[in-house]
């Protein structure tokens, strides 16, 4: 197996030893979760910001019209 990444623009390659496919996989899995979970708090967070927003807007309006 090889293991491919970029690296100051150039592709970079590494071979995979047999004997440590499971642990380099068993990270790539547990990164992938991480970016994948990491995305979604950006996203929650920009949520966040637009009811805080709507929140702001609603509290400047007169009361009665």
């Amino acid at each position: 197996m090889v293991l491919t990444w970029s690296e100051g623009g150039k592709s970079r390659l590494v071979s995979i030893p047999s004997n440590r496919l499971a642990d380099v996989k068993k990270k790539s899995e547990e990164y992938l979760r991480f970016r994948r979970a990491r995305a979604r708090v950006t996203e929650m967070g920009r949520e966040i910001i637009a009811v805080m927003d709507r929140i702001e807007k609603l509290r400047r309006e007169e009361p009665w019209g």
